[in-house]
């Protein structure tokens, strides 16, 4: 990995951060419902339309709006692996800048590398989703 690849994430807007990224969906204006779209766009902008459909979805799974007592909650990666340290890395391709995490267990390097790509479908959930597996195999 170069310099440039594995420098701190820049300023700029990951790809899956950004409204007009890449899976955006676009509409014809030919279509039926252009204007209830064109609507939205003005109430929700700026909103990519994937977002409007996967909202819901993303909210069932991250459990807005349900109420969950603290004390029920079990300890997050930081506190069970503090060992691991994470950091973001941009790395650049022709969309703009793919936010990734790397969890570095301690000790000298140089030391192995493990990828590990968890998309399932890049629609619902974030990296941090897979923090207690990344922290666990890193320690």
């Amino acid at each position: 990995m170069t310099d440039a690849e594995n420098r701190p994430a820049a300023a700029s807007v990951f790809v899956d951060e950004r409204a007009d990224g890449p899976g955006v969906v676009r509409f014809s204006e030919n279509d039926p419902a252009a204007p209830f779209y064109r609507l939205l766009m003005k109430l929700r902008a700026p909103v990519a339309m994937r977002d409007m459909m996967m909202a819901p979805v993303r909210a069932c799974y991250r459990g807005e709006g349900l109420t969950i007592d603290p004390a029920e909650l079990p300890p997050g990666a930081a506190q069970l692996y503090p060992q691991v340290s994470v950091s973001t890395l941009a790395v650049p391709s022709d969309a703009g800048p793919i936010r990734c995490e790397c969890f570095t267990p301690p000790g000298e390097s140089p030391m192995p590398l493990m990828l590990y790509v968890h998309g399932g479908g890049f629609v619902v959930g974030r990296s941090e989703d897979t923090a207690f597996v990344t922290s666990r195999i890193a320690a």
